[in-house]
């Protein structure tokens, strides 16, 4: 009875054993539990790490002047999804990412918007912002550049982004203002005139065959026509004409005379000029046939006065926005050329590194 109770109990080993030996074991090691163990620590680490390390971010509502508090993280990726379509390339949104995150920790580090109690606020005059609108790939996007944010010579640098370049970068001359040396103008185009600071210059760029990132942009090359009955010069009157009097390198209009019945006023900052003529903006045809009617202003300061008389004045110009650092276009374009969002960056931002925020001296 002794022996058949041991010949069970062996038969039974036998039958357990038996299965497990003809499994695979060819990916299985300790390496690999260790690995996986690893990256799960890693994962958390760097959750931790940005938990821990993440100051919130005051935001001031531009239409209600109230004052919101989100993580840091939460703010970057309503940024992304606010000022980048999901649809554009990953590269690109994670080049947006860093973008955002770098202006995001500039702005936290000054109090010029102190006196609001907030570091920002959620119009396009910092970063436009939604709170509760996110998607898997630009979420993704932040995740993946978790941290990372640009530097030039150990300190944040000043990020600056726009939707399209005209095919020639600007700097901060635009605004007045004295450029960093990682904001560079430069020409993207093949058609490599290095100054166009003259009209003739100007005019054989705008009108040139383009081969930019930028050049199926529907804003890339434009025409708008402005009207003088749109608009009454409370102390000047009506509009007569304009007078372009100075251009950037770039060909950016730096300095704009408009000439009423009763006087002059003369603007010198882009930004200015092109609210200025939005009074009078018409009509506003694009690059792919679309035609925009009472746009608020004039896509860019990158443009030329083609005609003006009996009270329309036209302008061709290219580009939306100021011109200055990155064009989220082009970066989409780059990024579905292969293109990684440090190239990318790199392209726009001359000699800057890539850090991680925590690692900076505070």
């Amino acid at each position: 009875m002794k022996t058949y109770g041991i010949l069970c109990f062996v038969l039974a080993l036998f039958m357990i054993l038996t299965p497990l030996l003809s499994l695979d074991y060819s990916s299985f090691s300790l390496s690999n539990v260790k690995s996986t163990f690893q990256k799960e620590n890693d994962r958390e680490d760097e959750e931790k790490l940005l938990d821990e390390k993440s100051d919130s971010v005051k935001i001031k509502s531009a239409a209600s002047g109230n004052v919101a508090t989100a993580s840091t993280k939460e703010y970057i990726i309503g940024c992304v999804a606010a000022e980048m379509p999901a649809t554009y390339s990953t590269e690109a949104l994670k080049a947006q990412a860093v973008c955002a995150r770098t202006f995001t920790y500039g702005q936290m580090k000054n109090d010029t918007y102190a006196r609001y109690g907030a570091n920002l606020d959620d119009s396009i005059a910092y970063q436009a912002y939604h709170a509760t609108t996110s998607y898997e790939v630009t979420d993704q996007a932040v995740a993946d550049t978790a941290g990372m944010v640009m530097t030039y010579k150990g300190k944040l640098a000043d990020c600056y982004y726009y939707s399209t370049s005209p095919g020639y970068s600007e700097n901060l001359e635009v605004w007045n203002a004295a450029s960093p040396g990682y904001l560079l103008a430069e020409n993207h185009t093949r058609e490599k005139t290095k100054d166009l600071s003259s009209d003739k210059a100007f005019h054989k760029f705008i009108t040139a065959k383009a081969d930019a990132y930028d050049e199926n942009s529907p804003y890339f090359r434009w025409t708008a026509t402005l009207s003088a009955k749109l608009g009454m010069d409370e102390t000047y009157g009506k509009l007569k004409k304009l007078k372009v009097n100075k251009r950037s390198t770039s060909g950016y209009v730096l300095s704009l005379t408009m000439v009423f019945e009763k006087g002059e006023r003369t603007i010198e900052k882009e930004n200015e000029i092109r609210y200025a003529l939005g009074k009078y903006l018409l009509d506003l045809d694009l690059a792919d046939g679309t035609n925009k009617h009472r746009a608020s202003s004039v896509p860019s300061a990158c443009f030329e006065i083609k005609s003006q008389k009996k009270g329309t004045i036209v302008l061709t110009g290219g580009g939306f926005g100021h011109g200055i650092g990155m064009s989220q276009y082009g970066a989409d374009a780059m990024g579905k050329e292969g293109k990684k969002w440090q190239e990318i960056l790199g392209f726009y931002f001359k000699d800057v590194t890539f850090t991680n925020v925590f690692d900076l001296d505070t």
